[in-house]
Parts: C-alpha cells; structure tokens; sequence
C-alpha cells in the first residue's frame, strides 16, 4: 500500500465507523484524520471498537490489518475485535 492509497483510505475512516463508536470518539476520528496521523487514528478507533464490542466485516479488517502493516503498526491490534462475514 502506497501512501496515496494511505491517506485516501484514512480519510475515509472516520465516517465509516461513526456509527460504531463513541460519540467523544467520532468527534475526534476526522480532526485526527485531517491532520495525517494515521496511527493515532487506528489506536483511538481500534480501541474503540474492541471496548464497545462493535462489529466490523472481514472486508473491514483486513483494510485495517492493510494500514496497520503499511504504518509499521503490529497487526495483533486487531485482536479482539469482533468480525462478521
């Protein structure tokens, strides 16, 4: 993964897990995203989502197993976190 795709996909983050975090947490997901911090980004939404047991799609995880790998970040952070098919 490229840093374009990086970014692209980063941005995006925010909105589509709105619905699946807390409220103070999808507050601060874009401020994160809009300053580049893609890593600090995937530990509040990551550890979000593990905390309030919301469900992601295997499609989901693997993009944040992608992202994780691409910023040097160890995929076990996803443990955890519940997968649907």
């Amino acid at each position: 993964m490229n840093l374009d795709e990086v970014a692209r996909i980063t941005a995006r983050l925010p909105e589509r897990y709105a619905d699946r975090v807390s409220a103070n947490t999808a507050k601060i997901l874009p401020l994160i995203a809009a300053g580049g911090e893609t890593g600090e980004l995937l530990d509040f939404l990551l550890s979000d989502l593990r905390a309030s047991g919301a469900l992601i799609s295997t499609a989901e995880r693997d993009e944040l197993a992608a992202l994780l790998t691409a910023c040097g970040m160890p995929a076990n952070q996803l443990d955890g976190i519940q997968v649907t098919s």
